[in-house]
């Protein structure tokens, strides 16, 4: 994909556009999680990631990801886009509770998802914040916390996390998927998992939790 659009795709590209006082709403075709859609030199290209190419007249760095400072898939907005890492992307989407539950924590009485006692794990350790404040942050009680820090309750005393990211043949970024404590799990997952359409992809990366 060239870093300069012809007048005629950028004219087409900004038709579909809805410019608000905060985001600018896609208003074209969208993948199933919002995220916009544009026919360009033949193929179908991943509307934020043109608005970012455009806005700075560059490629996109191989390995890179743009992601929304708003939280709004559909957002074209410039301002609103920043390029970060897979890893970057990861931590965003957990800190905003975009992530999805894994198995290990499905039981009835479970209260926390395992990255979610990953990551308080790794928050106690830093020494700068309580059991007590780590537990309204969570929305837990103080005592779950306590069991998890000290490991009583779980398992998993890694801080890094397998993501399963998912792509098909026209995004041209890897989505999050699920996330999971252990490789074993993620492997598991991946092989029972039955793709929608021929051309769907899932990749697993071993991603640290800040």
């Amino acid at each position: 994909m060239p870093a300069q659009l012809e007048d005629k795709d950028l004219k087409r590209f900004w038709s579909k556009v809805l410019k608000t006082r905060t985001c600018w709403e896609w208003r074209g075709h969208k993948t199933t999680k919002g995220y916009g859609r544009f026919w360009l030199k033949g193929k179908t290209r991943m509307a934020h990631r043109i608005s970012f190419i455009v806005e700075n007249s560059k490629l996109i760095p191989v390995g890179k990801v743009i992601m929304h400072s708003c939280d709004n898939p559909s957002c074209v907005k410039p301002a609103h886009l920043v390029l970060g890492t897979q890893k970057q992307n990861v931590n965003d989407c957990f800190s905003r509770n975009r992530r999805s539950p894994i198995k290990g924590s499905q039981h009835s009485n479970s209260k926390l998802t395992e990255l979610e006692v990953v990551k308080i794990r790794k928050l106690y350790n830093t020494g700068t914040i309580s059991q007590y404040d780590i537990a309204k942050r969570f929305n837990v009680s103080r005592s779950l916390i306590r069991n998890i820090v000290t490991k009583v309750s779980r398992k998993n005393n890694s801080n890094k996390v397998y993501v399963v990211y998912y792509s098909n043949y026209f995004e041209e970024e890897w989505y999050i998927k699920r996330g999971f404590s252990t490789i074993e799990k993620a492997k598991s997952y991946v092989q029972g998992y039955n793709p929608v359409g021929q051309f769907a992809k899932l990749s697993i990366k071993e991603v640290d939790i800040l």
